[in-house]
């Protein structure tokens, strides 16, 4: 998978949190992508599918409120279902990983995201080896 044709997409219910996200993490190795949610809704997995992640992150607090039903949806999705998904939060990475191991996704991050975060996904998902300095 060439870098540059990597898709992140961030979850959350928080939209200045994702034009930050957006901004901070924005370069020319993947393009980032954002839904802000409010409310499960059930075309929330076509809007999903309509940004074609490689990798999602997605608010623990927004995927709480909805048990795991939007990780499962995921997971069920025959497009989506090779996805991974990582949980992102402020609360302490050991809350995060918790709720993370009883939703069943690949793991989680605490908030905001760094670029060394998605360095070492890239390493470990697609067998890139790319070192993301900020623009």
């Amino acid at each position: 998978m060439d870098e540059k044709n990597v898709t992140i997409l961030f979850i959350d219910d928080n939209k200045d949190f994702l034009n930050l996200t957006e901004e901070e993490l924005e370069s020319a190795y993947y393009e980032i992508k954002t839904l802000l949610v409010g409310v499960m809704s059930e075309n929330m997995i076509d809007q999903i599918k309509a940004a074609k992640p490689d990798l999602i992150f997605l608010d623990v607090m927004f995927s709480k409120k909805f048990s795991n039903s939007l990780a499962s949806a995921v997971r069920n999705d025959t497009q989506l279902k090779a996805v991974p998904i990582y949980l992102m939060s402020f609360l302490d990475i050991d809350e995060i990983m918790a709720i993370a191991n009883k939703e069943e996704v690949n793991g989680a991050f605490m908030k905001p995201i760094k670029r060394e975060d998605i360095q070492s996904l890239f390493k470990k998902h697609f067998d890139l080896d790319i070192d993301i300095e900020e623009d």
